[in-house]
């Protein structure tokens, strides 16, 4: 029996012990694991803000492009006639936070909302800015055709050209200083040079803070056509005949004057042979 006993205990400490993980072990586990995934969430976090502010310069610099677009065309298709100043004329403050442009120009078809107008280019052209709904300030633009009844009064809805603005600014280039100016008086004139100034940036409680500002002089190649042009009275008028110039009789060959007859030399009278 000794022996027997003495076998049993020999075999019992030769068999493999199965023991478990202990509290502190467990512990560190599941701190380790606590740090891994810390980690990997922070890792997407960071992506996601690079993609949001990526996204958000995009479309930044989308709403840049398409706003200086917008007001270049305007300004380059800007014109006025004189004889109907009231309907013509170029108005400009910039006594405000933001400066209002409004004028009369004939628009191509690749202009905004064009399609919406159909084949009534010529438009008043109006750009504001004005408070959005999430506090910011957007620049708008609102177009008014010219040659409407005078029954229809009604705008289209405004466009919004940009977002977040924070600076909007206008300077007019004075031929006679031979400098800018910031402020156009003239409203029956065209101004040859306009610099736009275009900034961007967060609204805050009191003010806005400009994080990018976009600048572009833009070259307005209309004139203001006089009354004399517009009511048919200069040359091309109608009734006279396409290649003679004011003053000359029709059937008057270039070079012979209005009652001399072909072939006779100046200073000799008709019927009388020189030297007679």
């Amino acid at each position: 029996m000794k022996n027997l006993s003495g076998h049993l205990k020999i075999e019992a400490s030769r068999r493999p012990c199965h023991r478990a993980f202990t509290l502190v072990e467990i512990m560190v586990a599941l701190s380790i694991l606590a740090f891994v995934i810390t980690a990997v969430y922070a890792s997407w976090q960071a992506v996601l803000r690079a993609s949001k502010a990526g996204q958000a310069a995009a479309r930044e610099a989308q709403f840049t492009r398409i706003a200086m677009r917008t007001l270049t065309d305007g300004l380059m298709s800007a014109q006025m006639f004189a004889a109907n100043m009231r309907y013509y004329s170029f108005m400009a403050d910039t006594s405000s936070d933001f400066a209002y442009l409004s004028f009369v120009a004939c628009l191509p078809k690749s202009f905004v909302g064009s399609g919406l107008f159909g084949d009534l280019a010529v438009r008043r052209i109006t750009f504001s800015v004005e408070q959005g709904a999430d506090s910011g300030y957007n620049l708008v633009l609102t177009q008014q055709p010219l040659l409407v009844e005078t029954n229809v009064n009604e705008e289209l809805g405004p466009t919004v050209l940009a977002k977040n603005v924070s600076l909007f600014q206008l300077d007019f280039w004075d031929e006679r200083k031979r400098e800018w100016a910031p402020e156009w008086l003239p409203t029956n004139q065209l101004p040859k040079l306009v610099r736009v100034s275009l900034g961007y940036g967060e609204a805050g409680r009191y003010r806005t803070k400009t994080e990018s500002i976009e600048t572009r002089v833009v070259a307005i190649p209309g004139i203001v056509i006089p009354p004399l042009f517009q009511m048919g009275r200069g040359p091309g008028a109608p009734g006279m005949q396409p290649g003679v110039r004011p003053g000359v009789q029709p059937g008057v060959r270039p070079g012979v004057q209005p009652g001399v007859r072909p072939g006779v030399r100046p200073g000799v009278r008709p019927g009388v042979r020189p030297g007679g």
